[in-house]
């Protein structure tokens, strides 16, 4: 037996929540940007993967990162690409996986609140 109203009412929500989701990811794309303290972190995670440690200058033994988890996201996407684009692709990633796991915890009648939380 079929159910024409609550099929539409599911594939409108998906519509929705794809709609959202390629919205958060356009403007992260569009809005990327580096500024000169992830360039502290991007020379840091260069001094690490040159053995030279997680320090800013080789020897002095100074923490200079307050995020151990974003730290650890760039070593392992600067040994895959260049520094800035792999900061900016880990990024977008981040950012993307975030909104697809928001979307997907919304109710399935919160068009609008999907909407609400976008415009904030």
């Amino acid at each position: 037996m079929r159910f024409p109203l609550v099929s539409r009412a599911i594939s409108t929500t998906g519509a929705w929540r794809l709609a959202a989701f390629l919205l958060v990811v356009a403007v992260v794309v569009k809005a990327a940007w580096v500024c000169d303290d992830a360039f502290i972190t991007l020379r840091t995670v260069d001094n690490l993967l040159h053995g030279r440690g997680l320090t800013w200058n080789p020897g002095e033994r100074v923490q200079v990162f307050t995020h151990p988890l974003w730290m650890g996201i760039l070593v392992v996407a600067d040994a895959l690409a260049p520094a800035y684009w792999a900061a900016l692709l880990a990024a977008l990633a981040c950012a993307t996986a975030a909104t697809w796991l928001l979307l997907r915890r919304l109710p399935e009648h919160a068009p609008a609140v999907a909407a609400a939380g976008l415009a904030l």
